[in-house]
């Protein structure tokens, strides 16, 4: 599913708008994607284009949400290899 998403992710941008205006298809990928961590709330994927991860929240002190895309170089491959990292910003005073 998420490699079918990565080729739709790689469309043209006016096409993706005027497929949205027509039948609200970037609303309903979202919608996808958001089915996909609600199912699998530890679902993790790193793509070319793309990058997801379930991230359980604790709303009680939610203030936010910060995400990061690391490239880390390997010696042993000519490759560098993609870190999604996410971490909940929290509020602890009133």
């Amino acid at each position: 599913m998420m490699k079918m998403l990565e080729n739709i992710l790689s469309i043209e941008p006016s096409l993706m708008v005027m497929a949205q205006r027509h039948d609200q298809a970037t609303k309903r990928l979202l919608d996808l994607l958001d089915n996909i961590t609600s199912t699998i709330p530890t679902f993790e994927h790193n793509g070319d284009n793309i990058a997801l991860r379930g991230q359980p929240l604790k709303p009680i002190h939610f203030e936010g949400i910060t995400c990061t895309w690391y490239l880390v170089a390997s010696l042993e491959s000519q490759k560098a290899r993609k870190i999604f990292f996410c971490n909940q910003v929290v509020r602890y005073w009133n």
